[in-house]
């Protein structure tokens, strides 16, 4: 059987297909059909546990030169079911195997005679598939046979976990992909197919007030419909311009200067930045520019700066430092307060939800800072933030050179 090479030999010659670096299916085959033509063995395959049953289905049958077409079979009355389903992982029956299985119908017919099967165990531990030789005659030299067969039979193992791991991510995130595009049709929804309605209702009110519809006792009633119609139209704004942002239609590329763009934001801002008493300081030097889509980078430093604004101290001006930090592959942009700041431990994990407030101050709708984090997400950059209550906040964000 082994008579014409070592079983070191056999070992060496196994070990060099086996290793870390060869994998996939062709490799898989390659080394079954190595291993089979090695050990001169009658029938050599590999097997997956279907489920959690008594059901195996072949993943590749080598028979001295080819290889057979795969099948499902049970395990009951076969030497395979001692392999899953006994005390020991590994089974040798040589040369008496239809002793112990005289109702295993196809070990008859094939005439086979010795069984050498070991079970193949994923990454948890769990018998999952199992590697089986069979021979029509009794095997001399069956422990390196058995020997070696467990060593191949664990590389196989490998391959099937990572193949089994592969397929439970790729679901995963398919249905991740699925729960955002439900989220992107539905707040495609909300922005656009609401907006008529709302006008609608809005006219309907003007009417009503125009024609002196309205009863004395029942104006306040009517002012609190108004305002409501009026935040719900302001929400529906907001969330069009985050599918705006999200989808990138406002993305167009260009190199920018911070300075020249802090310096249009005050402009912008002016009033705002009059009425609150705030300052605006900037440090550049390490990276005065940067590469990125015009529209969402004022739109990044608007709302954190107009954030800053909403959200200042009643015992203080408002003071804004905007400065840039430089690494080897990022820009580090800091906009620091000194306002409210935000109770990291309980807020903390919620800062850039979707319509998430913290202060009851301020007339925001708490989708500054999402869009924000969403904007630079979309741009492979990251947000994060360090704040401390009644001192002020600082974010911190991550942006590609």
């Amino acid at each position: 059987m082994l008579s014409a090479l070592s079983s070191g030999q056999i070992c060496g010659e196994i070990a060099a297909i086996i290793a870390p670096e060869q994998s996939g299916p062709v490799t898989l085959h390659s080394l079954l059909k190595k291993l089979g033509d090695l050990l001169q063995a009658d029938y050599l395959f590999v097997g997956e546990r279907v489920g959690e049953g008594d059901v195996v289905r072949t993943l590749a049958i080598y028979h001295k030169g080819s290889f057979l077409e795969n099948f499902e079979y049970n395990l009951r009355d076969t030497p395979c079911d001692m392999v899953l389903n006994g005390s020991t992982r590994t089974c040798v029956y040589n040369g008496n195997v239809q002793d112990f299985y005289p109702n295993d119908y196809m070990l008859q017919e094939m005439g086979m005679v010795t069984y050498i099967g070991t079970a193949l165990l994923n990454s948890r531990g769990e018998m999952v598939g199992l590697m089986s030789m069979l021979h029509s005659q009794s095997y001399p030299d069956s422990s390196i046979a058995e020997n070696i067969i467990d060593m191949v039979a664990q590389r196989f193992a490998a391959e099937l976990d990572a193949s089994h791991q592969k397929k439970l991510l790729e679901h995963a995130t398919a249905q991740l992909l699925k729960s955002y595009s439900d989220m992107e049709h539905f707040t495609y929804v909300a922005a656009h197919d609401l907006k008529a309605p709302v006008i609608n209702i809005k006219t309907l009110l003007q009417f009503i007030e125009a024609d002196n519809g309205i009863a004395e006792n029942s104006r306040d009633v009517f002012q609190q419909i108004g305002q409501s119609v009026n935040s719900l139209e302001e929400t529906l704004h907001s969330l069009n311009e985050v599918l705006l942002m999200r989808n990138g239609e406002a993305k167009e590329w260009k190199q920018h200067q911070f300075i020249d763009e802090i310096e249009k934001l005050k402009r912008s801002a002016s009033r705002i930045l009059k009425d609150s008493g705030a300052t605006i300081c900037t440090d550049f030097s390490e990276a005065p520019e940067i590469w990125y889509p015009k529209t969402q980078l004022q739109s990044i430093l608007y709302n954190l700066v107009s954030n800053a604004i909403r959200f200042r101290h009643p015992a203080r001006p408002p003071h804004i430092t905007v400065k840039t930090e430089c690494t080897d592959e990022n820009i580090k942009l800091k906009v620091s307060d000194n306002g409210l700041g935000i109770n990291m431990k309980l807020h903390g994990s919620k800062v850039f939800g979707l319509f998430k407030r913290f202060h009851r101050v301020g007339n925001g709708k708490g989708l500054g800072l999402y869009m924000v984090k969403s904007i630079v997400e979309s741009n492979d950059g990251s947000i994060t933030l360090e704040s401390e209550v009644n001192k002020g906040t600082t974010f911190i964000l991550t942006l590609k050179r």
